[in-house]
């Protein structure tokens, strides 16, 4: 069996990357020689709660990307019903991030990140809608030829 610290280390490469792979590479290790190290109850929930990290660590990034995008803000959380402020325990206001006009690509991207599986990305169940109002262009006029007299004289037309 490997020493504790290889095993901590793979916790902690976990908790960074939030893939199994990534972190058992960074160690040198095989990735199913984790997984069989996760059969060990006390070191499943080491596991799990560094997954829960890195997760946390992905949606501060995703945050922080819609912030450097200029596409989001911190406002007070309201109560759908009452519409009054909502405090937290300590009686402070409660504040959500509220984005808008998010590039669809850049949104699905980062999703691909948070819910990745030891098996690889997820298909995330998100429907994207883009309006765009475009009409057709507009269809050329059908214009009957106009004939001058001088040309209707010249080769008899319409005779």
């Amino acid at each position: 069996m490997l020493p504790a610290r290889i095993r901590d280390g793979f916790i902690d490469a976990l908790a960074e990357t939030g893939n199994v792979s990534a972190a058992a590479r960074t160690l040198g290790i095989n990735r199913m020689t984790a997984y069989r190290w996760r059969g060990d109850p006390d070191f499943a929930q080491r596991w799990d709660l560094a997954l829960d990290v890195a997760r946390q660590g992905i949606r501060e990034r995703v945050v922080e990307t819609a912030c450097a995008m200029g596409v989001g803000r911190w406002v007070l959380a309201r109560d759908p019903i009452t519409e009054e402020i909502i405090l937290d325990d300590d009686f402070e206001p409660v504040l959500r991030f509220e984005t808008g006009h998010v590039d669809a690509r850049v949104l699905m991207k980062m999703m691909d990140k948070l819910m990745r599986s030891e098996d690889g990305p997820v298909a995330a169940a998100v429907q994207v809608n883009n309006h765009v109002h475009a009409a057709l262009p507009p269809a050329p006029k059908l214009v009957a030829p106009t004939v001058d007299a001088e040309f209707e004289e010249v080769f008899d037309v319409g005779n």
